[in-house]
């Protein structure tokens, strides 16, 4: 890790605390031991549910948390999923198209979204795809569905509940719920690339909780190696008052942290290569709890209980929420 002169750092309880706001970059070499720095919350945190406020707002940052093997394995379902969705639009990946070392397909450059839980696929060329039926008005199960291999399926949940327990542990939270949307993101670099409209726009600087209201905690897992060994660009930046914090992607690699106005952050443009990550957000709010389903079905209403009786309460996802913009993504 490379710190800027004057950066304050102290060993607490055997992991590695350091001053946030202070310019810092973080490298793609490991980390001998977490990351992890409080913030000044900008949020009402106190108006949320007492089980699921946090005893300080802050980020954390967590090295092999899933092996090489795992990252390259959930690498390959997301790429399963895109050229499904390519089929579906009427373009055919040419057999090996992701062996590593290839050159990537013109036809993907720029952001790729797959959600494998509520079933739905994006990129600006091929459209928004349904991974286990086909959209519109009729929404009639499709023909050819997309089959979510065992393997793949245990991984994902096993890396949903381990991005959970993170951030129970690091916030103190007894309440915490997985939500929707949660993806892969794959972003292909390439210089003759460019944006088709502003949701292609990855880079722009945002807030997780000014995207969507009902996201409080977010959590990234990194599946591929930047520095420009799979990759480069794509760093991921809090933009602290003070001096941006970066922080480069390796496999393996977790950057948990609280989603309100404390962390306005952005993604630097990949240049080259193909970056992949896993994006998953939760809530404090009961009724907007999105199950891992997994289950080869679309899925777009959030299920959760009413307080009072007890009885099944259905929120539809919002169109424009199903598959996250890419522009809004971390």
């Amino acid at each position: 890790m490379r710190r800027s002169l004057g950066l304050l750092a102290a060993a607490a309880g055997g992991l590695l605390t350091l001053a946030a706001g202070i310019a810092v970059d973080m490298d793609a070499a490991p980390l001998d031991q977490p990351y992890r720095a409080s913030v000044a919350c900008n949020d009402d945190y106190e108006s949320l549910p007492r089980g699921c406020q946090p005893q300080a707002c802050g980020r954390a940052v967590f090295d092999n948390v899933i092996t090489s093997e795992e990252a390259a394995s959930l690498r390959a379902m997301a790429d399963e999923a895109l050229a499904f969705a390519a089929r579906k639009a009427g373009h055919d990946l040419p057999h090996g198209w992701n062996t590593p070392g290839q050159t990537p397909l013109p036809l993907l450059d720029g952001p790729s979204i797959v959600d494998v839980n509520t079933g739905f696929a994006r990129h600006s060329v091929l459209g928004l795809q349904g991974l286990y039926r086909d959209l519109g008005k009729k929404r009639k199960p499709t023909t050819e569905r997309f089959v979510l291999n065992q393997l793949h399926r245990t991984l994902y949940q096993r890396v949903g509940r381990t991005l959970e327990s993170l951030l129970t542990s690091e916030f103190g939270l007894s309440e915490l719920h997985f939500s929707a949307p949660t993806f892969v993101a794959r972003l292909q670099g390439s210089a003759a690339w460019r944006a088709r409209d502003v949701h292609d726009e990855y880079w722009h600087p945002h807030v997780d909780r000014n995207n969507t209201a009902h996201y409080h905690y977010s959590a990234l897992l990194y599946l591929a190696e930047g520095g420009g060994e799979d990759f480069s660009g794509g760093e991921f930046q809090f933009m602290d008052p003070e001096g941006n914090f970066t922080v480069v992607p390796r496999a393996g690699r977790v950057v948990i942290f609280t989603s309100g106005q404390e962390h306005l952050h952005r993604v630097r443009p990949v240049t080259q290569g193909v970056r992949y990550a896993i994006s998953m957000w939760f809530t404090c709010d009961a009724a907007m709890a999105m199950p891992q389903f997994l289950d080869g079905k679309m899925h777009n209403t959030f299920h959760a209980k009413r307080e009072a009786g007890k009885k099944r309460q259905r929120r539809h996802l919002p169109r424009n929420h199903r598959v996250k913009a890419p522009k809004d993504e971390l």
